[in-house]
């Protein structure tokens, strides 16, 4: 689909939508309009989680535009989104490189979402997943990872639909870590995402199907 086809939540989300409960991050183009470089991107969850966007970054034409591997922007968090029993964490990319690269996620032992060549990757705790997405298609795909740490499950997700779960997941451990948003790792954060994202969203819970389906097919039908 092209950007024109499918279009990214940025440039549809209306203001009667409200996200559901326990989201602890939402960073969103639409909502906060331009970010200039080194500017600070508003969370609009209500929990104060906003990213400080580092080099070249920036928030323009309704996403966040990364022009080079060193352009990135970094959460620091209260404990929002370390050591969780359960979380879910969506985006909305444009993969632009089939190369093996970080999207978004805390560092190390805690959880990270990334894409290698047409899979899409979620690992928990240095336990790694894939699914095969079709996401380096150069067209906007909306995406995450489920965990549920009760259930002991990982589900991948893309587009509305939420994938069979793998089960045996190593529980998620807590660390003091930034959120990374198009890297991973510590000084100087790397494998960087290649593409423009938007809609970034963080929930304290593993969302189900039907609150998966009702976030994309709001976010897509507006258009």
């Amino acid at each position: 689909m092209s950007k024109a086809q499918l279009i990214v939540p940025a440039h549809s989300v209306e203001s009667a939508w409200t996200l559901p409960a326990n989201c602890v991050l939402w960073l969103s183009a639409a909502q906060s309009g331009d970010v200039a470089k080194s500017g600070s991107w508003t969370d609009f969850s209500g929990a104060g989680n906003h990213a400080d966007l580092k080099n070249n970054a920036e928030v323009t034409g309704g996403e966040l535009a990364r022009p080079a591997n060193s352009d990135w922007a970094n959460v620091t968090p209260a404990g929002d989104f370390s050591g969780l029993s359960k979380f879910t964490a969506l985006n909305w990319v444009k993969v632009t490189s089939g190369v093996g690269i970080s999207m978004a996620g805390h560092y190390t032992f805690t959880w990270r979402l990334s894409c290698s060549t047409s899979n899409i990757n979620g690992v928990v705790a240095n336990t790694s997943f894939s699914k095969t997405g079709d996401v380096d298609d150069g067209a906007w795909h909306h995406w995450g990872i489920v965990y549920d740490g009760p259930a002991d499950t990982l589900a991948i997700y893309r587009d509305g639909t939420l994938g069979t779960p793998f089960a045996h997941v190593t529980a998620a451990q807590g660390n003091t870590s930034n959120l990374r948003i198009g890297a991973r790792g510590i000084a100087p954060p790397g494998q960087s995402f290649a593409g423009p994202m938007d809609e970034i969203m963080v929930f304290q819970d593993a969302l189900t199907q039907e609150l998966l389906t009702g976030i994309y097919t709001n976010e897509y039908a507006k258009g």
